[in-house]
């Protein structure tokens, strides 16, 4: 995921920061603006990352999240998170979960942009791509190099966000990982010019990327994508939501 930001200061204060990925199977969602350029990493309302340095004024951004379970036991008790920005691993964290809330594999819906249609994100994000397996430093340094080239093998969904398409009536992204799992669009989302060719862009407003998953072992997942952050003063309380 590519990530470009307008402003160097967290502006979304409280409960009402921005998400970029919320509600994937196994609570997992990721936040912004929590603290001044930060972003916070939960897995069902457990913070993991809190704060990680992410986003830079008026710049693309290469985001990836690694999950990864190293629990003896194997049930998604422990898991190894780690966050890297354009190819670098910034941040790495080896967390106990608590008793229900493990990681673990689950169908359920996941929402890009936004949480539900709540906290929405501001900006542009481009080759969104989602692993059932945990990428390698290399790989995610691979990944960054080369858009949209990468390790294939395990890619479940890869959303290029080049075309809107229409389907009896509802406004999509593809998805041509092995998943199939489109994207539908809220009526804040249109494209633009992204890092190559075309990217999603949504308003801050109403934009709420929702799609069904099938079951996924959400303990060993990889998210990269390519972000924007676009905030500017007229966007300020409309972003304020939640």
């Amino acid at each position: 995921m590519w990530v470009r930001r307008d402003r160097d200061v967290g502006i979304y204060e409280g409960s009402s920061y921005p998400h970029l990925f919320s509600n994937f199977p196994g609570g997992v969602r990721v936040a912004l603006g929590k603290t001044s350029l930060g972003a916070s990493v939960y897995v069902n309302e457990d913070v993991v990352f809190d704060g990680a340095p992410v986003l830079f004024r008026k710049a693309w951004q290469h985001l990836c999240f690694t999950f990864e379970d190293v629990s003896a036991a194997g049930d998604g008790s422990k898991v190894a998170f780690r966050l890297y920005i354009n190819g670098v691993l910034q941040q790495s964290v080896d967390k106990e979960l608590p008793e229900g809330k493990k990681l673990g594999s689950a169908a359920g819906t996941a929402n890009l942009g936004g949480n539900g249609g709540n906290r929405p994100f501001t900006g542009i994000l481009d080759e969104v791509r989602l692993w059932n397996r945990a990428l390698s430093a290399a790989e995610v340094r691979e990944e960054f190099e080369r858009v949209p080239g990468g390790p294939e093998d395990a890619l479940l969904s890869r959303w290029t966000m080049d075309e809107v398409v229409t389907e009896s009536g509802v406004r999509k992204f593809k998805d041509s990982g092995v998943q199939a799992r489109d994207l539908e669009l809220g009526s804040g989302v249109t494209t633009v010019a992204g890092v190559k060719g075309n990217a999603a862009r949504t308003d801050g407003t109403t934009a709420s990327w929702a799609y069904t998953t099938a079951a996924v072992n959400i303990s060993d997942m990889t998210l990269c994508a390519w972000v924007n952050q676009s905030v500017d003063s007229s966007k300020d309380n409309e972003s304020k939501i939640g």
